[in-house]
C-alpha cells in the first residue's frame, strides 16, 4: 500500500442551486495501484470513521461541520477500476441556505489519504410565483404549504415545486420539475385531494401539466399544445378534479419515434 496510486474526482452537478434543493456531486475513484484495493470504514468508539469524507467551507473560509456521522458502504476496486459515487451533499452538510461554497473529497486506505479537486457552488433564492397551504392529516407534518418557485442558474431557467411546514416554515421538499419559458406566467392550483397541479410553457409549442403530491414528489407529467379552443389552461371540475382545457394532448415520446420513422424513410434510395 505504500506506493498505492488512486485518483478521486469531484464534479458538482450544477454550479448554482435554489434554497433548500438538494446539492448533489459525483465523487469518481480510480485505482492505479495495480492491485486490488478494500474501501470501508471503521470503527472508533461508537463513530463511525468513513473512508470517504468531504470538506466543506463557506465563502468567508470557515469549515461547516457535518450534520451526521454515517458512514459510506464498502466497495471493491479491482486494478485499474474506476467507480463513481452519487452524493447528496445536503443530507451531511447544512448548505440548504444562501450563500457560496467549496467543497473537495478526501478517501482514505489504511494511512494514506487521496483528496480531490476542489469544486465550488451558490446557493440562491428563486422567485416565488405560487403558494397554498394545505392539510395533511395523519401524517408528521399535518400543516403544510405548496410553493411554486422560477429560479435561473445562470443558464437556464427552470421551475420548481416545494412543500414546507407551515408552521416553523421548514423545507420538507424541495425539487426541480423542468425548465420554463415565462412569457406565460404558470398557473397553479389544489385539486380535492390536495395535490398541486402547475400549468406552464416549456418551450414556445409545447405546455407542461405536472402534478405533485403532498410529500413533494412529482406524480405525474403531461403535455399539451395550442387547440383550436385556445391556449391550454387549468380548469376546476365540480367533483374536485382537475383538468387542461383549450388544448390537444401532446406525447413527445411518439413524436420522436414518427419523426425517426419519417427520417429512415426519407434516406430510403429511390
Amino acid at each position: 500500500m505504500a506506493h498505492a496510486q488512486v485518483t478521486v474526482s469531484l464534479a458538482l452537478d450544477r454550479p448554482t442551486y435554489l434554497v433548500n434543493e438538494p446539492v448533489t456531486a459525483v465523487v469518481t475513484i480510480t485505482n492505479r495501484s495495480g492491485s486490488e484495493l478494500f474501501l470501508h470504514s471503521e470503527m472508533k468508539g461508537k463513530i463511525a470513521r468513513s473512508w470517504l469524507e468531504f470538506s466543506m467551507r463557506h465563502s468567508g473560509g470557515d469549515a461547516l461541520p457535518r450534520m451526521n456521522h454515517g458512514a459510506f458502504r464498502a466497495a471493491e476496486l479491482g486494478a485499474g477500476q474506476t467507480i463513481s459515487r452519487r452524493i447528496n451533499l445536503s443530507q451531511l452538510y447544512s448548505v440548504a441556505k444562501q450563500g457560496n461554497f467549496s467543497t473537495n473529497a478526501r478517501i482514505q486506505i489504511n494511512n494514506q489519504v487521496f483528496t480531490s479537486n476542489s469544486s465550488h457552488f451558490t446557493v440562491s433564492e428563486g422567485s416565488l410565483c405560487f403558494k397554498q397551504p394545505f392539510g395533511a392529516p395523519k401524517t408528521k407534518f399535518p400543516n403544510r404549504e405548496y410553493r411554486v418557485i422560477t429560479f435561473n442558474d445562470g443558464k437556464t431557467t427552470s421551475i420548481y415545486a416545494a412543500v414546507h411546514e407551515a408552521k416553523t416554515q421548514r423545507a420538507l421538499a424541495t425539487g426541480r420539475i423542468s425548465k420554463i419559458l415565462l412569457f406565460k406566467k404558470p398557473q397553479a392550483t389544489l385539486d380535492s385531494a390536495n395535490n398541486l397541479h402547475v400549468l406552464y410553457l416549456s418551450n414556445p409549442e409545447i405546455f407542461v401539466h405536472a402534478i405533485v403530491n403532498k410529500n413533494g414528489q412529482l406524480a405525474s407529467t403531461k403535455y399539451f399544445k395550442r387547440g383550436a379552443s385556445g391556449t391550454p389552461s387549468l380548469a376546476a371540475q365540480r367533483d374536485g378534479k382537475i383538468l387542461v382545457q383549450g388544448g390537444i394532448r401532446f406525447d413527445p415520446e411518439k413524436e420522436a419515434v414518427e419523426r425517426d420513422r419519417a427520417r429512415k424513410v426519407s434516406e430510403r434510395p429511390e
